[in-house]
Formats: C-alpha cells, structure tokens, sequence
C-alpha cells in the first residue's frame, strides 16, 4: 500500500486529496493525515514543520517520494491520470515542476498559521538541544529514502500568543 502523508489542515490539500480519494482504486492508498497524526512522519525521520512544507508519499517498498515526485506516484497508480504522471516524468518538465512546486509550497507554508506554529516549535526545541532535524526541506524534490532518528516529542504551547508578531499595513499615502 502506498502511504500519502497530507496537511488536513489546508483547504487546498484537503481538497485535492478528498478528490483523489474518491477516484483511487480501493486499497491502493493509506492517507494519513499528518495535523492527526504527527507520529507517522517522525518514524520515518521527517520533522513535522518539513512534513508540513513539503508534500510526502511512500511507496510500498518504503521508499519516500517528495513534492512533484509524491503527485507523479500517485496519478500512475490512477486511471485517468497516469498520462499526465508521464508528462511531469519528461525531463525538461519535472524540473520546471519541481521549482513551481518549490515555490508554492514556500509560499503556502508561510501563510498558513499552523504552519508558522510548526516552525516556530521546531526552532525553539533547535535551540534548546531537544531536536535534531533531517531537514528534509533542504533537499531537492526527488525520490528519497530517508533513515533519521526520531525527533523527541515536543510539548509545545499550541495559543494565539506563539505565532510571531504580525507587521500592520500601513496606509497608503500620495506622493
């Protein structure tokens, strides 16, 4: 079975996953939705902020595919969909696919709170010596296999109060 690891927590992958679910041959998938289970990505070495940013899946031979690389496992295994899969496989098109991807996924991951709340309780427990992270973010949108210890479980304050101070708009003024 292949393991889809999702943000349950952004409407966007909410959304397009709850499609892919509706059209995946039964069986196939085990979606594990990561803002319910924080567990499932720590055994396989992936820090929650990382799993948050970046989208995983894992094959059945335990091999972890990241970003595009996730997508492109999932649409061979669809009927329908296994066309475009060989499309985003071209060489001239995965690493274009790779960057946009990249670069939605930074974008997404700052904007969304409970992403910052991940980030910020990663670096704190960084600083106090009680993680020591994979940063898988760092690593290129390809197929990885990935043999990490365990982070430590955190026991972070999950209030309004953690985010980071957000900069006012200021008014517009003519010149």
């Amino acid at each position: 079975m292949i393991t889809v690891f999702y943000d349950g927590k952004c409407g966007l992958c909410r959304r397009e996953i709850g499609y892919y679910k509706r059209i995946a041959p039964k069986n196939t998938f085990d979606w594990v939705d990561i803002t319910v289970d924080r567990t499932a990505v720590k055994k396989l070495g992936i820090s929650y902020a990382d799993s948050l940013k970046l989208f995983h899946v894992q094959d059945q031979k335990g091999q972890l595919h990241v970003g595009v690389d996730g997508f492109i496992l999932i649409w061979q295994q669809i009927p329908g969909w296994r066309l475009l899969a060989k499309a985003f496989e071209m060489p001239f098109v995965r690493p274009v696919a790779n960057k946009a991807y990249d670069l939605f996924a930074e974008w997404r991951f700052k904007r969304l709170t409970h992403c910052q709340i991940a980030a910020q309780e990663e670096k704190s427990q960084e600083k106090s010596g009680a993680l020591n992270p994979p940063a898988t973010s760092s690593l290129p949108t390809q197929n990885l296999t990935q043999h990490f210890e365990p982070a430590e479980k955190n026991n972070t304050d999950y209030s309004r109060s953690a985010l980071p101070e957000q900069k006012q708009p200021q008014p517009f003024s003519r010149l």
